[in-house]
């Protein structure tokens, strides 16, 4: 944003940032639609990947590590 508010083309901007054109359309979409908020880093937001064990699976691994710990260790 701050290369186009200088003055340089779309194309310049695109070659200083590095950024593809639709990635750059989506910080421009945001700025239009949100203002200085749009621009904000929102990646505390996501959800990111669900886990791959349940309670009960988290559960069963800690105790399972637990009893072999008490055991002498893991082999």
């Amino acid at each position: 944003m701050a290369f186009l508010a200088e003055g340089k083309s779309y194309r310049e901007a695109l070659g200083l940032t590095r950024y593809s054109s639709q990635g750059a359309d989506k910080i421009i979409d945001a700025y239009h639609e949100r203002g200085l908020e749009g621009l904000q880093d929102q990646r505390q937001y996501n959800r990111g990947a669900p886990t791959l064990l349940s309670d009960a699976d988290l559960l069963l691994l800690a105790c399972t590590i637990r009893a072999d710990t008490a055991e002498g260790g893991v082999r």
